[in-house]
């Protein structure tokens, strides 16, 4: 049996490239992620193991440990995605150490981006791209171990992003199918992420969902539901660390645009348990709990941004922190 290491790219609070109400860092952990392990577990002459997602394997290898640490693969692919200050580029590539030609897996994870996001120009007609100046890269390849970096798109590209979010079972199948070279039985849920959830599975999946954190904001979604009938709940938690904000607002947030639909300031809520887990002051309340009337929204889909602040407004004058939640959404019912 061959194992493979997968490596999400960023994280340990280097979000990566941000757009279209994505952070590259959470979009490969908490979009991506899911699907590849649920996939992975399929696997029956190969094996996929996942590298703490708690941690930026970039900054662990700087720091002497990482990709120097990494034992008894076969191979390591490494998930990103990219960005530019054009919406227009647009594509994805598969980047392998200069001095190698890409291999059979390779070329064909370099397919699977060619049938879903197309390939990046520079990176045509094969989809793989040289480069000599990637730290993990170099290191693997002084070690001797297999290792390829995956620009999944563009960040920055609403096309490349949508093409991802609505296939993302189909291209987490394929690339889990192309790591390994094992084909997998069962079909692929092709557009089920553009369906909401039942509301019992979507509140389960908001209360198991896990803490965010971005720029040295930590925030967690607990609740995001209809309550009471004609408003939307959102509660949780949200802190910056020893950083001391005034505000916390809440936003519902336009899944189509990225703009927002409504904000509400919370109130601020005691969480003794999140001062604890985090060596935050005991005076310190990050809880949140509002409510948003809805009614004059029905039929957009929305997602939750948490905002700390010190403007009274919510906006971001005398500075703020935002985290968004685009994975998480809603339709807003007629009522």
């Amino acid at each position: 049996m061959s194992k493979h290491l997968v490596v999400f790219g960023h994280g340990q609070g280097d979000p990566g490239a941000t757009g279209n109400g994505y952070q590259e860092a959470t979009f490969t952990r908490n979009i991506l992620g899911p699907k590849l392990k649920a996939w992975a577990a399929k696997l029956k002459k190969n094996q996929i193991d996942f590298y703490n997602e708690s941690l930026d394997m970039y900054q662990q290898t700087k720091a002497g440990g990482g990709a120097y640490g990494v034992n008894g693969y076969s191979s390591v692919t490494e998930f990103h995605l990219d960005a530019a200050t054009s919406s227009s580029a647009t594509g994805g590539h598969v980047i392998i150490s200069a001095r190698f030609n890409p291999d059979s897996n390779d070329l064909a994870i370099a397919k699977v981006l060619e049938k879903y996001v197309g390939l990046w120009g520079s990176s045509k007609p094969t989809g793989t791209y040289k480069r000599d100046d990637l730290l993990n890269m170099n290191v693997f390849a002084n070690r001797g171990i297999s290792y390829r970096l995956v620009e999944l798109g563009f960040i920055s590209s609403a096309k490349d992003v949508n093409n991802l979010v609505k296939n993302i079972d189909a291209v987490a199948k394929a690339l889990v199918e192309a790591i390994t070279g094992e084909s997998l039985s069962g079909s692929a849920n092709t557009g089920s992420t553009s369906k909401p959830q039942s509301s019992s599975n979507h509140d389960k999946i908001i209360e198991e969902s896990p803490a965010k954190t971005v720029n040295g904001m930590t925030a967690k979604l607990a609740k995001f539901r209809e309550e009471p009938l004609g408003s939307f709940r959102e509660a949780g938690w949200a802190h910056a660390g020893k950083e001391n904000y005034n505000y916390c607002f809440i936003f519902l947030m336009d899944k189509a645009t990225n703009k927002e639909v409504a904000r509400q300031k919370s109130k601020d809520i005691p969480r003794p348990d999140v001062n604890a887990a985090y060596g935050l002051s005991s005076n310190n309340k990050p809880g949140f709990d509002t409510t948003i009337d809805i009614k004059k929204f029905a039929g957009k889909q929305v997602y939750v941004k948490v905002r700390l602040t010190n403007d009274p407004a919510g906006n971001m004058k005398g500075g703020a922190k935002d985290i968004d939640f685009p994975e998480y959404y809603l339709t807003i019912p007629k009522r």
